[in-house]
C-alpha cells in the first residue's frame, strides 16, 4: 500500500508540473485513473462459470458412457447407543471379522455406578414390599377376627401394593441399565470386511457417531454413477448397463434413479452388477455404457429448448469458443435455424454442428463475447 500510494503522489506532481493543473483537478484525474484500473482488473478477475450442453445426435440406438465409483451393496455403519469415552476399538480396515465379535467399547465406570445403586433399590425396595406382604396378612388375619378396623385393612392393603409397584419399577431400573453395558459395546452384526474405522482409542463419541464401516463378506458390489440432467428421465429401474471396472467388463442393471441433484445438475444412478468379482473393492474408478433410443427412429441434431433464444433475428444459442487458456471459453451469440420440437428438443436445420458446446442456461444474462468457464 506504501509503494502505491508513493507512485500516484509522484504521478500527481508530475501531472501538475507539465500541465499547470490546480492541485484539485490532478487529484481527481488521478481518481479517474485507479478507477477504471481497477474496475479492469475485476472485469479480468470475474470469469462467468456457465452449465453447458454439447451438441450431438439423438434418436435411434445410442449408448452413453457415465463414469463413478465402486460401492458395497450391503455396506453398515457401526454406533454405540451411548455418549462416552472409547477404551477399546479393536477394529482395522481391511480386517475379516465374524458376526458377534467385540469391536468397541466404553469407559464402563458411570454405567457401573448406576448399575450397582439400581441393584441396591431392587434389593430394598424388595425386603419392603415383604414386610409390607407381611403386615397386610397379619392385619387381615385380625381384620377378619374383628380385632382390626376396615380403616386398617385397607391402609395395610394400599401399602402393599405401593411397595410392589416400587419393586417393580425398581426391576425395570435394573434392567435398563443392565441393557446399558450392551449399549456400550459394539459388536459384529455379520461376518464381513472392516472398510473403515472413523474414531479412536481415548476419543469421546456421541450417541449413534459412526465409529466403524462395514462390508458383508462377498458382498455384491454396485456403482454408482452420475448421471447429467438431459439423460436422467430416460434411465428406468431395471435396465441394462455395460460396466468396465478394474480391467473387467461386466454388465449390470439400474436399480436405483437419483431424484434430486447432488450438484451441478448430476443425479445419481446406482447399478447392481449381475455377477460377483473377488478382485473388486468399494472405492474402485467404473464407468457405466447405457443404451438410449430406439432402433425404429433415425439420429439427428438436437438442440434442448431450454438452450435456445428468441429476438428480432429469430433463435439463437450461446456457442462456447475455445481460447488459449483451456480453462476459459468465449460465449458467442450465434443465429441458428431450427426445425420441429421432439422430445429430445429442436431439430438443428442450420447453425450449429455435431459436437460444439452451448450455453444450457443463463442466456438472458449472457453477453456476446463474455468470457465463461464450464460448469462440469
Amino acid at each position: 500500500m506504501r509503494i502505491l500510494a508513493t507512485g500516484i503522489s509522484k504521478l500527481k506532481n508530475t501531472l501538475i508540473m507539465k500541465t499547470n493543473l490546480p492541485n484539485h483537478l490532478a487529484s481527481v484525474i488521478i481518481l479517474l485513473v485507479a478507477m477504471s484500473c481497477s474496475s479492469k482488473t475485476v472485469e479480468e478477475v470475474r470469469i462467468r462459470p456457465v452449465k453447458y450442453e454439447e451438441i450431438s445426435l439423438r434418436g435411434g440406438l445410442q449408448k452413453r458412457t457415465f463414469t463413478g465409483t465402486a460401492q458395497s451393496g450391503t455396506e453398515t455403519n457401526l454406533s454405540f447407543r451411548l455418549s462416552g469415552l472409547i477404551t477399546m476399538l479393536d477394529a482395522d480396515v481391511g480386517d475379516r471379522v465374524q458376526k458377534g465379535k467385540l469391536l468397541g467399547r466404553l469407559d464402563m465406570k458411570d454405567v457401573e455406578l448406576t448399575y450397582q445403586k439400581a441393584k441396591a433399590n431392587v434389593q430394598s425396595t424388595q425386603i419392603e414390599m415383604q414386610n409390607t406382604k407381611s403386615d397386610l396378612e397379619r392385619t387381615k388375619e385380625l381384620y377378619q377376627s374383628q380385632s382390626a378396623s376396615l380403616d386398617d385393612y385397607e391402609d395395610a392393603k394400599t401399602a402393599f401394593a405401593n411397595a410392589q409397584t416400587s419393586y417393580e419399577t425398581a426391576v425395570k431400573e435394573l434392567g435398563l441399565t443392565e441393557s446399558e453395558f450392551e449399549y456400550s459395546r459394539i459388536r459384529a452384526p455379520l461376518t464381513g470386511v472392516i472398510s473403515s474405522v472413523e474414531s479412536e482409542v481415548n476419543e469421546y463419541i456421541n450417541a449413534g457417531q459412526t465409529i466403524v464401516v462395514m462390508d458383508a463378506e462377498d458382498a455384491n458390489i454396485e456403482i454408482s454413477v452420475g448421471v447429467p440432467e438431459s439423460f436422467i428421465s430416460m434411465i428406468t429401474n431395471g435396465q441394462k448397463a455395460e460396466v468396465e471396472i478394474n480391467d473387467n467388463v461386466i454388465t449390470g442393471s439400474v436399480t436405483e434413479v437419483g431424484y434430486s441433484s447432488s450438484g451441478a445438475g448430476v443425479y445419481p444412478v446406482v447399478i447392481k452388477l449381475d455377477e460377483n468379482n473377488s478382485n473388486l473393492r468399494p472405492g474402485m474408478p467404473a464407468s457405466a455404457t447405457l443404451t438410449f433410443g430406439s432402433a425404429d427412429t433415425e439420429p439427428v441434431l438436437t438442440v434442448p429448448v431450454y438452450a435456445v433464444g428468441e429476438d428480432e433475428k429469430g433463435n439463437y444459442v450461446f456457442a462456447l469458443k475455445g481460447t488459449d487458456d483451456p480453462e476459459v471459453f468465449l460465449a458467442t451469440k450465434q443465429t441458428i435455424e431450427v426445425g420441429e420440437l421432439t422430445t429430445n428438443g429442436f431439430k438443428i436445420v442450420n447453425g450449429l454442428t455435431q459436437g460444439e458446446k452451448i450455453a444450457a442456461a443463463g442466456l438472458h444474462i449472457l453477453l456476446d463475447g463474455q468470457k465463461v468457464k464450464l460448469l462440469n
